[in-house]
């Protein structure tokens, strides 16, 4: 049976997640991915969710930050064999109130047809001084298309937090248009290296070519769009405010 490109990114991607390498695939996934292992790193602690986990991309990174007691996943879809349970943010998640000392929600809020509705959620499972890890597209390609409905400023992503009860700590970018226009030219060398096999000095050569790019397009990003005007994606940290 013939394989698709498709279907072969789809598993060069799921190889990528079981190494640790996902993130560095491309450079808007390494700014992504850089952006939010050091907010892991620095916030998550406790209990935590994974709220939209995918294939549990951020499972490695929330259960390597010391102090994380345990990690839950869900989706709204059987996304992983090894996912915790599936549950809608819309329909209601299958939790107490204040069960969570922490919630990441990456890439995720994009799909939602209601975001308010959902950080409302989030925010009625957070313990009182809980904390979410939020990450969302400002500049990208349509994708999981026709449930793509929404980009996001930080002032928007600020505006949405706070109208859920949900204090933001900080709201940054990460990643740019570099890193965007970038990606297709990333994909298209590791998948020139796959189809060539594993042995060919092409995958050797495609992979080096490919760090370097991302490299490139980060180090030029940063000096040519230093405030973030064409931010590819907007990484918040909140606090569920006590008094609500």
């Amino acid at each position: 049976m013939t394989t698709t490109l498709r279907e072969r990114w789809r598993r060069l991607e799921d190889e990528a997640i079981a190494c640790g390498e996902f993130f560095d695939m491309s450079a808007a996934g390494q700014s992504l991915g850089d952006a939010l292992e050091r907010r892991i790193a620095e916030h998550l602690r406790g209990l935590v969710l994974d709220a939209g986990a995918g294939r549990l991309a951020h499972r490695p990174s929330v259960l390597q930050s010391p102090n994380v007691r345990r990690y839950v996943s869900i989706d709204y879809v059987a996304s992983h064999p090894e996912l915790g349970a599936v549950a809608d943010l819309l329909a209601g998640l299958p939790f107490a109130d204040e069960t969570f000392d922490c919630v990441v929600c990456s890439q995720v809020l994009e799909h939602v047809a209601e975001p308010r509705t959902a950080l409302a959620e989030i925010a009625r499972v957070l313990t009182p001084d809980g904390l979410l890890l939020l990450s969302v597209p400002h500049l990208s390609f349509v994708h999981g298309a026709p449930e793509d409905y929404y980009r996001y400023t930080p002032y928007g992503v600020a505006h949405l937090l706070r109208r859920a009860g949900l204090v933001p700590v900080s709201v940054t970018v990460a990643g740019g248009l570099l890193s965007l226009l970038s990606t297709p030219t990333s994909m298209g060398m590791l998948l020139a290296a796959d189809i060539a096999g594993f042995s060919s000095p092409l995958r050797a050569l495609a992979s080096s070519l490919n760090r370097s790019l991302v490299a490139g397009s980060r180090w030029l990003e940063a000096r040519l769009d230093p405030n973030g005007l064409f931010a590819l994606n907007v990484v918040a940290v909140a606090q569920k405010n006590a008094v609500n």
